[in-house]
């Protein structure tokens, strides 16, 4: 049987322009109840996922923060992060109180400034038969982010970011640079250090890379280094301990031509070694592109991996991956219509090894927006991985709504399906504008067990009312 309970809180909001350039923000009890829910993903790696901010308070002036090795592509996780909002006020899936939060971002003169606290109230569950206990203490983030200008396109840049536990602490630091000395060339590179008690000496990461384009042809080249015991808490390291080189190198004419308005092709090469200069891991991939005149677009690839399990990999329950080295390929495709039409598509597949088995991989992306107020999303991902230990599906499904009333009143409905956990959750959402800057929300959270592994197929069943006021006086 569910419990039922009830809670009323009152939390307050501010804005401040210190400056035209820069913008103070204050928050006190904050509220995420309105934000969509995070989309799922499948993990077919020894990593972990990365997920993006979406939460308002964190989201506005975040790119002042960034700081970290620069991602290859959109669709790729970045391997660092010295800063990663998502460190504040989330935890094991759980949202942490955010008591008391401030912040000012933005330019003065050649200066780009940001500056965060938060303070976070403790918080505790008990462990369940699926859960470990979560008990975190009150902490206190803060984070100095200071950049200048010093050419067209050039910048220097420092970062310092702070975690406090009652007895315990996490600091991290570092400087960052970019050099643009003409509009084909760039070149980045940063040094960060963790500090912590314990420390081995092994705590650095430095990364250097550059880009060079013209025309027709693109290159770029990069080298990362992240020391083992490199643990930013406040940030985000896809994987530690290693000496990483990337390069690629591309051919993208614009031929304008047989309907083919630009093509992107060439390979890319992704080489880790351990702190030992021994080889973990190596993937060489060529991607051919298309850009058609019409708008759509056509991609294929073909890739080559290695890697090297210095201990076994449990994948999924009872599915265990041995110590040993690995060598697989895979090709895949990918087509897009454009997404100016009233439906769109784009759908992708990838077949090809996997460790000691196989791969098959299906995705498919629908909008439809048969109107200006109507517009609905869906996602469907098919994941089948055999292995000589086992095989096991890794589906996903997620679709959602938008309809707008008119210029003040808003409705979006959004659910997804995991088939790994057997939950079905759906976010519900009514955003009502009844003067600039002051919101009404009305949310119905719901989630469901499709497994019948409990007594009720709902799990949980959330409603709230959330009422903003903005004062501008």
């Amino acid at each position: 049987m569910l419990e039922t309970t009830r809670e009323f809180k009152v939390g307050f909001d501010a804005k401040y322009g210190i400056t035209s350039n820069l913008i103070a923000d204050i928050t006190y009890n904050t509220d995420f109840a309105q934000v969509e829910a995070d989309q799922e993903q499948v993990n077919l790696t020894r990593f972990s996922l990365f997920f993006p901010e979406k939460r308002p308070f964190f989201l506005e002036g975040a790119g002042l923060f960034d700081f970290g090795v620069p991602r290859s592509s959109f669709r790729r996780p970045p391997p660092m992060l010295l800063f990663y909002s998502r460190r504040i006020g989330l935890a094991e899936g759980k949202a942490i109180p955010i008591i008391f939060g401030g912040k000012a971002t933005g330019k003065v003169g050649s200066y780009g400034v940001g500056i965060l606290n938060v303070l976070t109230n403790e918080f505790y569950t008990a462990a369940t038969e699926d859960d470990d206990a979560v008990d975190i203490p009150r902490t206190n983030y803060s984070v100095m982010r200071i950049t200048r200008d010093v050419a067209a396109g050039s910048r220097i840049g420092l970062i310092a970011v702070n975690k406090d536990e009652i007895g315990d602490y996490n600091r991290a630091g570092g400087v960052d640079f970019e050099y643009r000395p003409s509009n084909n060339l760039d070149v980045r590179g940063m040094w960060s250090r963790t500090f912590e008690q314990g420390m081995s000496g092994r705590n650095n990461a430095w990364y250097l890379g550059t880009r060079w384009r013209n025309d027709i042809f693109r290159a770029s080249g990069s080298y990362t280094d992240i020391d083992e015991d490199f643990n930013p808490a406040v940030g985000y390291v896809r994987q530690s301990g290693i000496r990483r080189v990337q390069g690629e190198f591309r051919w993208a004419p614009r031929p304008q031509k047989y309907g083919i308005r630009e093509i992107y092709s060439g390979p890319e090469v992704d080489i880790i070694l351990n702190q030992d200069n021994e080889l973990e891991q190596w993937d060489v991939n060529y991607t051919q592109w298309f850009s058609l005149s019409t708008g759509d677009s056509i991609l294929f690839y073909a890739k080559r991996e290695f890697e090297r399990l210095d201990e076994d990999f449990e994948i999924r329950d009872g599915v265990i991956i041995p110590i040993g080295d690995y060598q697989f390929s895979g090709f895949g495709g990918r087509i897009s219509t454009s997404d100016t039409r009233a439906f769109n598509t784009t759908t992708g597949f990838e077949f090809g090894n996997f460790y000691s088995g196989e791969l098959r991989k299906f995705y498919i992306h629908m909008t439809l927006k048969p109107t200006s107020r109507m517009s609905l999303e869906t996602f469907y991902q098919f994941n089948r991985v055999n292995l000589p230990a086992g095989n096991f599906d890794a589906n996903l499904f997620t679709s959602r709504f938008n309809y707008s009333f008119s210029t003040s009143l808003f409705a979006k409905l959004f659910a997804q399906w995991n088939t790994e956990s057997q939950v079905v959750s759906t976010n519900f959402l009514i955003n009502y504008i009844y003067r600039p800057g002051s919101d009404f929300y009305f949310v119905f959270n719901q989630t469901y067990d499709t497994d019948r592994t409990t007594k009720s197929a709902l799990l949980d069943s959330t409603v709230v009312g959330k009422f903003t006021y903005w004062w501008n006086p």
